[in-house]
């Protein structure tokens, strides 16, 4: 909280120009290169996939039927998380909060969702130690325990489709964030999220509405898909107000 706290005070009254040019001179170091970023990241969930993928030997129902429950999985542990550890500040576990809300939110609003240059990528992808992390330590993790109970081709399945999963996140998040005459925006699930997402970033919405990524599904389970035509006004006031009801929680 001490940390956070002279942050959003410091950052209150900035425009969101402002704000993203304060960010890039107080939070991205200079050796940044967001390049090798993306590289990372990608490199990273690819590479999982293809050993993965490599090592199913027999393409059986029950591999498939791997896939399929990964993707309705991933799309329930999005929209948990988002809603949650991302957007409720928990004492024990203060980081997603910290970076999700209080910066990325602040960052990208309803008004503002696409980002200036590329050097943006940094406030979109997630951070690099996390998707490395991914890989060394959560997908052996994934490998054994499946493997214990259910053998190995099974495992590779799920390691396999978990991995996609992260990494068509992270690209229709990033297609979320581009300019709505972007040429990828021609294709319609992509236009569709995005607009899901533009009314996730609107200050008053964020705690409570559209929290799924790459397809709505639990949104809509769950009564969280906001259905208004019209968003509220898009005030940073707003975010100042979340984030410190927040920290005194």
């Amino acid at each position: 909280m001490n940390t956070i706290l002279p942050y959003i005070n410091e950052t209150r009254k900035l425009d969101n120009k402002q704000y993203r040019k304060w960010f890039k001179e107080n939070h991205i170091s200079k050796f940044y290169r967001p390049w090798l970023h993306v590289l990372l990241n990608g490199g990273t969930l690819l590479s999982c996939i293809v050993f993965n993928i490599l090592n199913i030997r027999e393409w059986s129902l029950s591999v498939l039927s791997v896939f399929i429950f990964s993707m309705l999985l991933g799309n329930f542990v999005v929209w948990a998380v988002h809603r949650y550890p991302l957007h409720r500040r928990f004492k024990f576990w203060t980081y997603p909060y910290d970076t999700h809300t209080v910066m990325h939110h602040r960052y990208f609003t309803a008004d503002y969702i696409t980002y200036d240059d590329f050097s943006d990528v940094y406030a979109v992808f997630f951070p690099i130690h996390v998707v490395v992390g991914f890989g060394l330590v959560i997908q052996p993790l994934f490998y054994f325990s499946v493997n214990y109970f259910f053998g190995s081709q099974l495992a590779y399945a799920f390691c396999a489709s978990t991995a996609f999963y992260f990494l068509l996140y992270e690209f229709v998040h990033w297609a979320s964030h581009l300019a709505e005459n972007h040429p990828l925006m021609k294709v319609g699930w992509l236009r569709y999220m995005r607009n899901h997402h533009i009314v996730h970033h609107n200050p008053k919405l964020m705690m409570k509405y559209n929290f799924c990524i790459v397809y709505p599904l639990m949104d809509i389970l769950m009564g969280t898909s906001y259905k208004e035509k019209v968003l509220p006004k898009d005030d940073a006031e707003d975010h100042f107000n979340d984030v410190k009801n927040n920290l005194s929680n």
